[in-house]
């Protein structure tokens, strides 16, 4: 579709009017029935016109309606008029069969830095390319084959000029080891925080999102426990079903696993700006840590009436204790012996 530059209904048909309907004949280009003789271009002059805009379909296999020559538009700046049409085109669906590379791995391609292209190399590679066409074709396989020549051989420049990089970085896609009651749990948690927070965060012991955020955490820690433990039976399982089939090669592999894991003992701790780093002074440290951590501290959002009520109940306990104090009786010798 598009200027032809030539005609298909000039009489007397030109040179180049009789090269179009032969290169039309030849590879099947037709107009669609109905199609509108109207002319298309307009010298400047004023005096000379032609039809030399069309939009022809190879035998027929795409299907056009509503064919029109839109003339005189004031925001046409052309010489050449416009040509309008609906398109019908023949669509199939097809699945593409993915590889076992398509499925776990999305790989990106980078973009060249030219900066860093040696382009006289890159040009010298081109020009001894024997690859590029080198006399031109009329033929529609033929341009697409000479097409693919191009790409290789720049392909081919770009090896050459460009400095060699670490390849094609692949993104793995990384399974989610994930539960549903895990996942659904995180999901809850989620929601009674955001819910919480459009609420203003209230502190408020007795609101209703402060309480339902709180049972959802509760709930999301005692899921993530039950994950943890599952987990770590099935290690213990594997480990002992490799040992019992002597299957040495898995068991080494799964005991390996368990031996790498980052979580080790600390070597050192700071604790108010000092460092404890021996064995003895970093069991020091963590003793005066709790401790300090277990004294109450005066707060804005601590509650302090629900500490005197603590240490109300506390002491009616004790004195219950006292008053209901059962005497226990000494077994004697001989009841032992």
């Amino acid at each position: 579709m598009g200027d032809m530059n030539a005609s298909l209904y000039r009489n007397p048909p030109n040179r180049q009017d009789q090269q179009f309907k032969q290169f039309c004949n030849k590879y099947g280009l037709l107009l669609s029935e109905g199609y509108p003789i109207k002319d298309t271009f307009f010298h400047h002059n004023g005096l000379h016109c032609a039809t030399l805009d069309y939009i022809l379909t190879m035998n027929g296999d795409v299907t056009i309606k509503n064919i029109d020559v839109i003339q005189q538009d004031p925001l046409n700046l052309s010489d050449h008029s416009l040509v309008k049409a609906n398109l019908i085109l023949p669509i199939s669906k097809q699945k593409t069969k993915k590889t076992k590379c398509d499925k776990n791995e999305s790989v990106i391609h980078r973009k060249r830095n030219w900066d860093k292209c040696n382009l006289p190399l890159y040009r010298k590679t081109l020009q001894k390319s024997r690859s590029i066409p080198t006399q031109n074709s009329d033929c529609l396989f033929d341009i697409t084959e000479n097409l693919k020549l191009v790409t290789e051989a720049l392909k081919k420049a770009e090896k050459k000029a460009f400095p060699p990089t670490k390849g094609k970085r692949k993104k793995k896609k990384v399974k989610s080891k994930w539960t549903p009651e895990l996942a659904n749990a995180v999901k809850e948690s989620k929601l009674a925080h955001k819910e919480w927070k459009n609420a203003n965060r209230p502190i408020d012991p007795n609101n209703f999102y402060v309480i339902n955020r709180k049972l959802a955490k509760r709930k999301l820690r005692k899921v993530q426990r039950q994950k943890v433990a599952s987990d770590r039976d099935q290690l213990y399982h594997n480990i002992t079903k490799a040992h019992i089939e002597k299957d040495k090669k898995l068991f080494a592999k799964i005991v390996n696993k368990q031996r790498n894991n980052l979580t080790r003992n600390t070597d050192l701790i700071i604790l108010d700006g000092e460092t404890y780093e021996s064995y003895d002074n970093i069991i020091e440290g963590w003793e005066l840590y709790f401790t300090k951590l277990s004294e109450p501290k005066n707060s804005p959002h601590y509650d302090s009436a629900f500490q005197e009520k603590t240490k109300y109940d506390i002491q009616i306990l004790e004195e219950l204790c006292s008053k209901n104090k059962i005497p226990i009786e000494l077994a004697s010798e001989d009841e032992i012996e």
